[in-house]
C-alpha cells in the first residue's frame, strides 16, 4: 500500500484530469469476510474532488480506493493532501487503517505551485469567457 501515496502523488502533480483512475501496480488485498480466508483486490484509485487554496499554496482531494472486478465491495474514502509551505505530501484512507506521507523536492514543490496558479487562472478566465463577469484578467 505504500506505493499508493507515490502513484497518487504522479496523478496530482502532473494534473492529470479528475476522471482518470490510477491502476494499483500492485492491488491492495483486503479481507473479505471475518475469521474466514477470503480477499478481495483493491486495485484502482480514484480523484473525487480537488479544492485547491491559491493563496496558501495547499492542494486536496478526497480520494477512494476501490476493487473495480467486485463492484458489490465498498469503496474506501479517503484525503490526498499537498502543502507546499511544510513540503509535505499525505494519502489517509481511514476506512483500511492506512496513512503515509512524504516530504517534496524542491521541483516537485514548485510543480504543484504552477498547478495550482495555471487552475485557478483558468478560473478566473472562464468567468470572463462565460459572461459571469465583464473584465479582464491581469
Amino acid at each position: 500500500m505504500n506505493r499508493i501515496i507515490l502513484v497518487v502523488a504522479v496523478l496530482l502533480l502532473a494534473c492529470t484530469s479528475v476522471g482518470a483512475d490510477i491502476v494499483l501496480t500492485i492491488p491492495e488485498s483486503v479481507r473479505s469476510e471475518i475469521g474466514g480466508t477470503g480477499t478481495v483486490n483493491y486495485d484502482k484509485i480514484r480523484t473525487v474532488s480537488i479544492r485547491v487554496d491559491p493563496q496558501s499554496n495547499i492542494l486536496i482531494a478526497d480520494v477512494e480506493i476501490f476493487a473495480s472486478s467486485d463492484n458489490a465491495q465498498p469503496a474506501y474514502a479517503g484525503t490526498y493532501a499537498v502543502d507546499t509551505g511544510s513540503s509535505t505530501a499525505r494519502l489517509e484512507i481511514p476506512g483500511l487503517g492506512f496513512q503515509t506521507g512524504l516530504t517534496l523536492s524542491g521541483a516537485q514543490v514548485t510543480s504543484v505551485i504552477n498547478a495550482i496558479d495555471a487552475f485557478r487562472d483558468d478560473v478566473e478566465g472562464s468567468t470572463i469567457s462565460f459572461g459571469v463577469v465583464d473584465g479582464t484578467q491581469e
